[in-house]
C-alpha cells in the first residue's frame, strides 16, 4: 500500500519517473541489470526475505553510483546507522508525509528528466 502511494506520487512528478514498484529485494534483482539500473532506489529496510540493508550492500557493490534512500516504519537508530554505514544516500522514517522524500530523490538525481527513480 505505502509502495503503491509513492508510485503514483512520484509519477506525478515533473522531473522523475517510476518505472519498478518491487516487494523484496529478490523481485528488484531479477529486474536489474545494466539497461535498468536507475540512479535512485528508494528502498524499506525491513522488507520481506532478504533485509533492505543486505540489498542494497548487493546493489551498490556492483552499481556504485546509484543512490539508495532508506525507508522505515521504525524509528531504530540502530537500523538507520547501519544502513547509512551500508551506504544509504539518505533515510527517511516514513512519517506519512511523501514530498520530502521526493525532494530528497530530486536533490540525488539532480532533477534531471531522464533520470530513472525506482520504489
Amino acid at each position: 500500500m505505502i509502495r503503491e502511494g509513492i508510485s503514483e506520487y512520484l509519477e506525478k512528478q515533473e522531473n522523475m519517473i517510476c518505472i519498478a514498484a518491487k516487494s523484496s529485494v529478490e523481485h528488484f534483482l531479477a529486474v536489474l541489470n545494466d539497461e535498468t539500473v536507475p540512479d535512485v532506489i528508494l528502498m524499506d529496510i525491513g522488507l520481506p526475505g532478504m533485509s533492505g540493508i543486505s540489498g542494497m550492500k548487493l546493489i551498490t557493490e556492483k552499481y556504485p553510483l546509484v543512490s539508495i534512500i532508506m525507508f522505515t516504519v521504525y524509528n531504530d537508530s540502530h537500523k538507520i546507522f547501519e544502513s547509512l554505514c551500508a551506504g544509504a544516500s539518505a533515510n527517511d522514517t516514513r512519517t506519512g508525509a511523501t514530498s520530502p522524500t521526493a525532494t530528497a530523490a530530486m536533490k540525488i538525481s539532480k532533477t534531471t528528466p531522464s533520470r530513472k527513480i525506482r520504489s
